[in-house]
């Protein structure tokens, strides 16, 4: 069934079809073409210039019919001109109908889901911290060639953030040392430095593992740097008197030992570093009076009972040194066979 919009809709069109083949007829043969144009406000088209084979006739939002039939012959005597006109509208009237009964669709195609540049470096940002967190845990559970990749995956996605590539290889550096890979750690620490220069952990570091491979004047090196863009780094100035003490300069490690023990009363590690020096320098009896202080400022480091036991070997007494092993076997009993083992081949 065809609502009466619909026919309406038709019958204007046939109006509009029936002006145009007579503008055709009175304007056939002329030189210049016209204008027609509808006063039917449904269809609300105009046609200008003069309509020609192939244009389409607009009708509302639709287009139902392509003029096909307006190539006119040269003979007006024609008598199947108006049979084929009518023809050509006739056919076209049902889909005019059909086109005013439908309503206009619209499509609009969704837009593509794409990530912000912010959301980008947010979740690239999170995958680096999981990364480093990871590769820290495999370290602490002694992972460590599982630790080296995850840093080395870190590295990787921190093209565009140095700083973050040097804490990378600053880990890396520490799990060579673990193993006891100085030179691998050397190499991993100078890629730190080159990374983050103002970074005083990583040329800490770099001279801990300069000083293993025994090149203590660039260990110094090394030590100083760290000093300069952090001077409350007590380890950096630590590892300074170590590094005299090595070379055998033990008067310019006591010099800086006790400057550190005066600039920092509380700091153990000075005053054990400071036993040892006055130990290996012939004067281990003056040496225990700083391994008992480096023991009660921290009694659960086992090194500081091991040192001790040492000097006490030195000095020939082999029952104090007995008495540290078994205060060692409580908090650590690999370091008291360890020192089991000393005070045997020191008594053979």
């Amino acid at each position: 069934m065809i609502r009466k919009t619909g026919t309406r809709t038709c019958f204007r069109f046939f109006l509009v079809i029936t002006r145009i083949l007579k503008g055709a007829l009175f304007y056939h043969g002329r030189e210049q073409r016209g204008k027609v144009k509808s006063n039917l406000n449904p269809c609300a088209f105009s046609l200008t210039p003069w309509l020609q084979p192939g244009d389409p006739i607009e009708f509302g939002r639709k287009t139902v019919l392509t003029v096909c039939c307006l190539a006119m012959p040269k003979s007006p005597a024609n008598p199947g001109r108006k049979r084929c006109l009518l023809t050509a509208v006739f056919l076209a009237c049902p889909v005019a109908s059909a086109a005013a009964q439908q309503p206009a669709r619209s499509y609009q195609k969704p837009l593509p889901k794409t990530s912000s540049p912010q959301t980008k470096s947010v979740i690239a940002s999170d995958d680096i911290q999981q990364l480093l967190a990871a590769g820290q845990t495999s370290h602490n559970q002694g992972r460590f060639d599982e630790a080296i990749r995850t840093y080395n995956r870190v590295i990787a996605l921190s093209a565009n953030q140095p700083r973050t590539a040097a804490t990378a290889n600053l880990r890396i550096g520490n799990a060579y040392m673990a193993q006891g890979k100085f030179g691998n750690a050397e190499v991993a620490y100078q890629r730190a430095v080159t990374l983050n220069p103002t970074d005083a952990d990583s040329y800490n570091n770099l001279g801990e593992a300069l000083g293993e491979l025994k090149q203590y004047p660039r260990a110094l090196e090394a030590f100083t740097k760290a000093l300069t863009l952090d001077q409350k780094l007590l380890k950096a100035k630590y590892n300074q008197a170590v590094s005299y003490d090595r070379m055998g300069n033990f008067r310019y490690s006591e010099f800086v030992f006790r400057n550190l023990i005066k600039s920092n009363p509380d700091y153990s590690l000075a005053y054990d570093g400071l036993a040892v020096t006055l130990s290996k320098a012939g004067r281990a009896k003056e040496a225990l009076a700083f391994h008992e202080k480096a023991i009660a400022l921290e009694p659960r480091e086992p090194s500081y009972y091991f040192n001790c036991a040492i000097s006490y070997l030195m000095m020939g007494n082999t029952a104090k040194a007995l008495e540290q092993q078994e205060k060692l076997k409580v908090l650590d009993p690999a370091i008291a066979d360890r020192l089991a083992s000393v005070i045997v081949k020191h008594q053979m």
